[in-house]
């Protein structure tokens, strides 16, 4: 998988401005599976670090 840029630090993945899970999904917060801007969307893989 290539690099993904992060920088949510306070993610268990993120390392050196990378995510590290070995896989990432990113949905929208529209039911019809488009959007018009970033703001519309969140990183489902998220998993606050402990």
């Amino acid at each position: 998988m290539p690099d993904i840029k992060c920088t949510v630090s306070t993610c268990k993945f993120f390392k050196d401005l990378v995510c590290k899970a070995d896989a990432i999904e990113v949905n929208c917060d529209s039911d019809n599976y488009r959007t018009q801007n970033k703001e519309e969307t969140h990183c489902e893989t998220f998993r606050k670090r402990s």
